[in-house]
C-alpha cells in the first residue's frame, strides 16, 4: 500500500468519525466517506482491548489485504476506516472477503454505481 493511500493525520480521522457513514456486521465496523482526491484512502484501527501485539498485527494485515483486494474496484475518492472485531479472526478469509464486498456493495462504493 503506497504512503498516498494511508490515513495518519489526526484530522483526518477527526473528519471521518464527525461526518463518516457507519456500518457494523458481526466482523468488523468500517467508517466511510467520499473525498475529492483522486485515490482512495484506507486506515486499520485496533485497539489493545483486541489482544496481544500478533492478533493485533494479524487483524491489520488481513483488513490491508481486504483493501488491497477490492481497491481497484472501488470508487476513486474514498476514505475508509477498518475496525476488526474478535470474532473476524476465527472467521476463513473468504467468508470475511465476502462480508466486505458485501458492504461496500451495498453503499455503492464501487466503479460502475450511479
Amino acid at each position: 500500500m503506497k504512503c498516498s493511500q494511508r490515513l495518519k493525520k489526526r484530522l483526518q480521522f477527526s473528519v471521518l468519525y464527525r461526518h463518516g457513514v457507519k456500518v457494523d456486521t458481526e466482523l468488523f465496523r468500517i467508517i466511510y466517506r467520499k473525498n475529492n482526491l483522486s485515490h482512495s484512502r484506507f486506515a486499520a484501527v485496533v485497539s489493545r482491548k483486541f489482544g496481544a501485539a500478533a492478533r493485533r498485527n494479524k487483524a491489520k494485515r488481513v483488513a490491508r489485504s481486504l483493501f488491497d483486494g477490492v481497491q481497484k474496484k472501488l470508487s476513486p475518492a474514498c476514505d475508509l476506516v477498518f475496525f476488526p472485531k474478535n470474532a473476524m479472526l476465527t472467521q476463513r478469509h473468504a467468508a470475511i472477503v465476502r462480508d466486505f464486498e458485501q458492504v461496500l456493495e451495498e453503499a455503492d462504493l464501487f466503479k460502475g454505481h450511479p
